[in-house]
């Protein structure tokens, strides 16, 4: 039989509660779960084993809660946040499990939020594929996108950098101009047969413009 002799709150979310008369500091969800109220009797005495044994996941699952509840995490950069703070793999694994069943995290909508936000600031793909992977985001979900969905995107938003740079470059010989667009526009993640065509469009313009 185990008893609930005492539970007096620490601070925020913090308790100190009291179970056949030793003491043990625990996390409120680990309260919440298990329905720890001051003069409960619990008859199944194993229930006190899987009360110990949670102790330290509800610690890591208030960390992980506190870790994303600004901005949005994929579930490999919660791992490794786990990891540092010292969880177990079992606990990070549980803890991820849970996050992704209850939509608290969300690998694809992360990966979105990232295409559009690097699309939208004149990035191609492989600076966006670079980024999710330093986001440490699923290997599988990076490799499923498909950008040519993204391509009247892709080629409106590299047309108007290379615009934009080209203004900027002094050259007046037109290798040398080609060669820096060339490069700063792979700089900027955009694959070659893309920039090959736009820059070729922009000088031909240009060109012609000029006479």
């Amino acid at each position: 039989m185990i008893k609930v002799n005492d539970l007096k709150k620490r601070n925020k979310n913090r308790y100190i509660v009291s179970l056949n008369d030793k003491d043990y500091d625990v996390d409120e969800n680990l309260i919440l779960h298990y329905h720890l109220v001051k003069g409960k009797i619990i008859d199944d005495d194993s229930v006190l084993d899987e009360i110990i044994a949670d102790i330290p996941y509800y610690d890591f699952y208030d960390i992980a809660l506190s870790y994303i509840e600004k901005k949005l995490k994929s579930s490999g950069e919660i791992k490794f946040y786990l990891k540092r703070k010292g969880a177990s793999e079992e606990i990070i694994q549980r803890i991820v499990s849970y996050f992704v069943e209850h939509h608290l995290i969300d690998n694809e909508r992360y990966l979105q939020v990232l295409i559009d936000h690097y699309l939208i600031n004149g990035y191609g793909p492989n600076v966006i594929i670079n980024k999710a992977k330093e986001k440490l985001i699923p290997s599988n979900i990076i490799s499923a996108v498909d950008f040519d969905d993204y391509s009247e995107e892709l080629t409106e938003y590299c047309q108007k950098i290379a615009q934009k740079k080209l203004k900027l470059i002094k050259d007046t010989d037109k290798n040398q101009i080609k060669i820096k667009l060339q490069r700063y526009l792979l700089s900027r993640g955009y694959e070659y047969y893309m920039i090959n065509n736009i820059v070729k469009e922009i000088l031909w313009k240009r060109k012609n413009y000029l006479i």
